[in-house]
């Protein structure tokens, strides 16, 4: 079986939560669905669980690394929704 070198690991990590921005930004965070961001890549939802064990600890990933914000007005927006519902 063929390792998976760290670089790789680091891209599909990447590849996930740029994803999860997208759809978090099209649906709200609450209708965003973990099966919503593993079509957006076209991977299977069991995929993104090897990385996130969550929807929520996706979110903190992306609230976390502003490198990973779309923009600071999506941000700022995205947590406000997250945490006034």
């Amino acid at each position: 079986m063929p390792r998976v070198v760290p670089e790789y690991k680091e891209e599909a990590k990447n590849r996930i939560v740029s994803a999860a921005n997208q759809v978090f930004a099209e649906k709200g965070y609450r209708q965003a669905t973990m099966d919503d961001v593993a079509k957006k890549i076209g991977v299977s939802k069991g995929t993104l669980y090897l990385y996130f064990a969550s929807k929520e600890e996706l979110f903190e990933e992306i609230c976390a690394e502003p490198s990973h914000w779309l923009s600071e007005k999506f941000s700022i927006r995205l947590l406000v929704r997250a945490r006034t519902r």
